[in-house]
């Protein structure tokens, strides 16, 4: 415990001096190593579960980095968050969880500045160029849909108007591959659609999008994993269009939950997390 302590303020220094900030961008793979080597002092056992911009992404690099690390002992999960910049990796806190499972990111990945490309190349740079006020944002994760395999999640929203975006979920095992594309706001509506939700894992707010093609009576329920009614959150009738709604998880438990959305004609499930 003492041990932990003590660790709550260390900090690993390059070349002999530590920076508070950096005016510098960076890769998410930059500080990996330095991230690896000091969860592996304070929590031998945690594996990396997400790293994510904590600053505006652009070309790959962002100017700080949050790295997030998990161990699990099959009934309780242990969360550990440490904050990077150029040339410094800081441990912030870790938190303990009644968890049913946790996904770790296991298999190697693609470094930031690739999925940049591949967004880029999938009309990110269209919707840049289009856009004079954004916001771009990224994060590293083992997917739940549809691959269980680490994906890279980019997002260029216009900071005009928050429905208006456009996000990829790139395979992060394959530099050539993109696991979906989402683009709402400029695509054709032909088909129902519901998102994944956006940040996710998230606390406490997120974002659930979904695309009607025609009129219908849509109900949004958020379900917990023995399928309770949470919250409901869309019930009624809806034209056809693209829509979005914040969830706020302040008042729920840390944990797995799904939501579905059901019309007339379709129903889709997707799964999303909690963490406090």
């Amino acid at each position: 415990m003492k041990t932990l302590l003590l660790l709550l303020m260390i900090v690993i220094e390059i070349n002999g001096y530590f920076k508070e900030t950096s005016a510098q961008n960076f890769t998410a793979h930059h500080n990996n190593y330095l991230a690896d080597s000091l969860i592996k002092v304070i929590a031998p056992s945690a594996k990396l579960l997400t790293i994510a911009s904590d600053s505006t992404f652009y070309g790959g690099t962002s100017h700080t980095w949050n790295y997030k690390y998990a161990s699990w002992d099959g009934q309780n999960s242990t969360y550990y968050f440490l904050h990077t910049t150029q040339n410094s990796v800081v441990y912030d806190s870790s938190n303990n969880l009644i968890w049913v499972g946790v996904t770790y990111v296991t298999l190697p990945w693609i470094d930031s500045d690739s999925a940049w490309v591949i967004a880029e190349a999938q009309d990110g740079s269209n919707f840049r160029l289009s856009h004079p006020h954004i916001k771009i944002l990224a994060s590293l994760g083992e997917a739940l849909v549809p691959n269980l395999k680490p994906s890279w999640y980019l997002i260029y929203r216009s900071l005009d108007n928050a429905n208006d975006y456009v996000s990829f979920i790139l395979d992060a095992t394959d530099s050539s591959k993109i696991a979906g594309v989402n683009l709402l706001g400029t695509t054709g509506l032909n088909t129902f659609r519901l998102q994944q939700n956006y940040p996710n894992p998230f606390n406490p707010n997120t974002v659930i999008s979904y695309s009607l093609p025609s009129a219908s009576n849509v109900k949004l329920i958020v379900y917990n994993t023995l399928g309770q009614t949470v919250k409901v959150l869309e019930n009624g009738f809806k034209n056809a269009g693209n829509y979005s709604i914040q969830l706020n998880g302040s008042n729920l438990a840390s944990g797995i939950y799904l939501y579905r959305l059901e019309s007339e004609n379709y129903s889709a499930v997707k799964k999303f997390i909690l963490m406090k």
